[in-house]
């Protein structure tokens, strides 16, 4: 039997197993098994449109932790940049710290500031709330976030989401003793960047939350 032959037979089969699984597991199942085979284990972005753009990451607190949480909201803002650099098409990324600048100076508009960097849309994170103790002795982190888009030439809203609740862990809770407060800070604040990243850049259905705060 020629090479030719072997392939065509090949591909048979496997198109014959496939479909065999689709007919098994049922149809919505099915097709979802079926895509995995041929596209791999992302899911697509929600909102495409920040690639080929200058984008601004503008992460505020709105609620009247706003001095308690304004650290967390820079760190938060310094993630999302890194992920966004790190997973969109030729994105250009202002730096986290002019925003911080602009902000500090008394702007808080997102079109104004992404206007004064010469950002053509905003990426606009309002913090409704943040924290991550869960009594005296554990830690659990919670983030309830609205998301902006901005496209700062038509001051215009061009995607809008507000999230579930955000936690971390998503069941249970981790003593204070196994890690110090700054340090699950940090990890939920990771855990809370991929969440918000993940709306803008093809990702991992599979992702274990152990991997992202590696």
């Amino acid at each position: 039997m020629d090479r030719r032959s072997c392939l065509l037979r090949w591909s048979a089969m496997c198109t014959a197993l496939t479909l065999a699984a689709v007919a098994a597991l049922g149809c919505k199942s099915g097709l979802e098994s079926f895509s995995l085979l041929y596209s791999g284990y992302d899911l697509p972005a929600e909102w495409d449109g920040l690639k080929g753009q200058k984008v601004a990451v503008v992460c505020k607190p709105v609620t009247t932790d706003e001095f308690t949480n304004s650290g967390a909201a820079r760190a938060l803002s310094e993630a999302i940049c890194e992920r966004l650099k790190a997973r969109v098409s030729k994105i250009t990324i202002i730096e986290p710290q002019k925003v911080a600048d602009m902000i500090d100076k008394g702007l808080d508009s997102p079109v104004a500031i992404g206007k004064r960097l010469k950002a053509d849309k905003v990426v606009a994170v309002d913090i409704e709330s943040f924290g991550v103790l869960d009594g005296q002795t554990l830690y659990r982190g919670r983030a309830q976030v609205t998301l902006r888009v901005y496209d700062v030439a038509t001051k215009e809203i061009e995607w809008h989401k507000q999230p579930p609740l955000i936690e971390f862990p998503s069941y249970g809770s981790t003593p204070a003793s196994d890690v110090s407060e700054p340090e699950f800070r940090n990890k939920f604040i990771a855990i809370l960047s991929d969440r918000i990243g993940r709306f803008f850049y093809p990702h991992d259905r599979y992702a274990q939350e152990d991997d992202i705060i590696r």
